[in-house]
């Protein structure tokens, strides 16, 4: 499926993605990443209430890293597959969250899952 055209802003699911033109137009692969990968979109949350909103961000499986990217802002985040500690998926009404910690660090990615299911990890 190809969303070229389409701002990353405008969806409301979570979506698979396996190849370049399935991403939504403002988003862009590292040049270090390889292009073979499989991978996720996680639609922004928007603040509500005084909470924070979280930015649309891609979730990637490629070269035995997982790679945190969001729109156009900041760098990516490079996760070895062997460092990774903590997995976390959970959701409470329509907030969902992966949490990873590795190494040391940790990164928290919260998305919107009004219209699907939460992103779940098969074990």
């Amino acid at each position: 499926m190809s969303w070229r055209g389409a701002d990353s802003r405008d969806y409301i699911i979570p979506f698979s993605i396996f190849r370049e033109a399935d991403l939504p137009s403002d988003f862009m692969l590292p040049p270090e990443m390889p292009r073979e990968f499989a991978g996720i979109f996680l639609p922004q949350d928007r603040a509500a209430f005084a909470v924070r909103s979280f930015p649309p961000c891609l979730i990637i499986l490629a070269d035995e890293k997982i790679w945190i990217i969001t729109r156009r802002s900041t760098e990516p985040t490079s996760i070895p597959l062997a460092r990774l500690d903590v997995l976390e998926c959970g959701r409470i009404l329509l907030l969902g969250w992966l949490d990873l910690q590795w190494a040391g660090a940790s990164q928290t990615v919260r998305y919107n899952r009004r219209s699907a299911p939460t992103v779940e990890i098969p074990l």
